[in-house]
């Protein structure tokens, strides 16, 4: 939509504001302005960023109160129609503002910077001694200026800022706002197209089984339109060959593939994969990255230097043109919950935008989230499953101990004092697996000492007076810790319930 459709233009900004706010369209930017573009508008005494979210031909405010846009930095829009959607289908889904999915989805270097400026002004003041002539001499060591928030900082009094104010109000010094809006910086060197080569995919046979998953998907791929497809693999079968292999078609269709990961831990491990396959084509988004890191690589996105995205969560947003195939690795993860913020789940705003695409959407995993089979039981996901392990590998021996009856057994052949957390099967493996070399993990999912206190006499235990669940024993700071609101207190012997001193910790801990 042109911006000659309308004289004005609805704004969203991003902060907690439930609505856009309008804002006229100067005429040098009506024949320019598109839906999606950033632009530069004045909220209250400041200056700030905004998205253009749609055109109006009237409004009901006052003419004379409706402000006008200052600026549009860019030349073209950051968001497309389907990602300006997505952020609609968040904000009345998870409940929020379109400020603050705005302000999710945008990098902060996408956003103005707000410089306040303190100039001082030629002439003579009645100035006192005090605070505002030291201020006035700070700024004339300063060659008559200086940031604001640097003057604050050599004046730590609370009298500073009225006494700026009454210099500002006799005409002493001013307050001059700049801002600073990024530009595009595109740092990859993209090789020449005739340099691009693909990996040979033929160097790695797949099996019946990933040739059935990779042709079901092609097959939706070459069609088009969107689809859910539930990768459902053990361990060791191969579901990421199966992504690579599929966003190789996609990339020879001409369109482009976005890969959602849980933990950024995971990234560098599929990263040379992708790498390897796709040289110079892979673009990286996650919350490590410095903010203009993240700009950087949201410009090369944006105008098409990847084939590939990567990231956690936050890149579900990447603006990614001609979105081909969404993959969701590992999609039962809860890491893919954001907590903070907008709390949104990337799983399932991945599957909304590829309904707002029209682009297939994988989800991969070994223990798929009930939900996500669910979904399959009922038709609207497509099950694919992969049974065997590549070449027929062996899953790993697992061997579950009735830790009771292994008490049991031990307490009638050795002395009570003798019973550990370790059962006689554990052990004998563990002497085993030492005596050729090599090394054992044990996982105790467990924090502190001993789980809880408990009296041996009344069965008295310390609880959290606000969560009424049982404290976690530290040795080393002999308090009991509450880990679901941080209640602590000290420690001691004596019951609370009996007044015995027979208190004593039940279960083990990694202390």
């Amino acid at each position: 939509m042109h911006g000659g459709e309308g004289k004005f233009a609805q704004i969203i900004i991003p902060s907690p504001l439930k609505q856009p706010l309008t804002y006229a369209i100067p005429a040098p930017l009506r024949d320019h302005l598109r839906i999606g573009m950033r632009v530069l508008v004045p909220l209250g005494r400041h200056k700030t960023t905004g998205l253009v979210a749609n055109f109006v031909s009237e409004t009901p405010l006052e003419l004379k109160k409706v402000k006008e846009i200052l600026a549009c930095p860019d030349d073209r829009a950051i968001m497309d129609p389907s990602l300006m959607e997505l952020g609609r289908w968040a904000s009345q889904y998870y409940l929020a503002t379109l400020g603050e999915v705005l302000a999710t989805m945008m990098p902060s270097g996408l956003r103005v910077k707000r410089h306040r400026i303190v100039v001082s002004r030629p002439g003579e003041f009645p100035v006192g001694e005090g605070l505002e002539r030291k201020i006035l001499h700070e700024l004339q060591k300063g060659k008559g200026k200086l940031p604001l928030q640097s003057l604050a900082r050599r004046f730590r009094h609370s009298g500073f800022y009225p006494a700026l104010e009454r210099l500002t109000s006799i005409g002493a010094v001013e307050i001059q706002e700049r801002t600073v809006t990024q530009r595009r910086k595109i740092r990859l060197e993209i090789p020449p197209e005739g340099k691009r080569s693909l990996a040979d995919p033929e160097r790695i046979l797949l099996t019946p089984e990933q040739q059935t998953a990779v042709g079901i998907i092609d097959e939706r791929l070459k069609e088009g339109g969107f689809e859910t497809f539930l990768l459902y693999g053990v361990t060791g079968s191969g579901k990421t060959e199966v992504y690579l292999r599929l966003i190789e078609e996609a990339r020879r269709s001409g369109r482009r593939s976005l890969i959602l990961i849980p933990e950024i831990s995971l990234t560098p491990q599929l990263l040379d994969r992708l790498q390897e396959r796709f040289p110079e084509r892979v673009g990286v988004l996650h919350s490590a990255l410095t903010p203009s890191e993240r700009w950087s690589h949201w410009w090369n996105i944006l105008d098409g230097k990847v084939d590939v995205v990567i990231g956690a969560r936050s890149a579900v947003f990447a603006p990614v043109p001609d979105l081909g195939l969404i993959v969701v690795d590992e999609e039962h993860d809860p890491s893919y919950k954001q907590e903070e913020g907008l709390r949104y789940h990337a799983r399932d705003l991945a599957v909304v935008r590829g309904r707002l695409v029209g682009c297939p959407v994988l989800l991969g995993s070994a223990t798929p989230a009930l939900e996500t089979f669910e979904n399959c039981q009922r038709g609207r996901y497509r099950l694919l499953e992969l049974t065997q392990r590549v070449e027929q590998r062996p899953l790993p021996r697992v061997e579950v101990i009735d830790l009771k009856f292994a008490r049991q057994t031990k307490l009638e052949t050795q002395s009570p004092k003798l019973l550990t957390l370790f059962s006689p099967r554990l052990t004998e493996a563990l002497q085993e697996n030492f005596s050729r070399g090599q090394q054992s993990l044990i996982f105790l999912n467990r924090r502190g000492f001993a789980n809880f206190l408990q009296c041996r006499l009344c069965g008295f235990v310390l609880r959290c007076p606000h969560c009424s669940v049982a404290m976690t024993f530290h040795l080393k700071q002999r308090n009991v810790v509450c880990h679901h609101c941080g209640f602590a207190k000290p420690a001691g012997d004596l019951c609370p319930g009996c007044g015995q001193l027979i208190l004593s910790g039940i279960g083990f801990g990694i202390e």
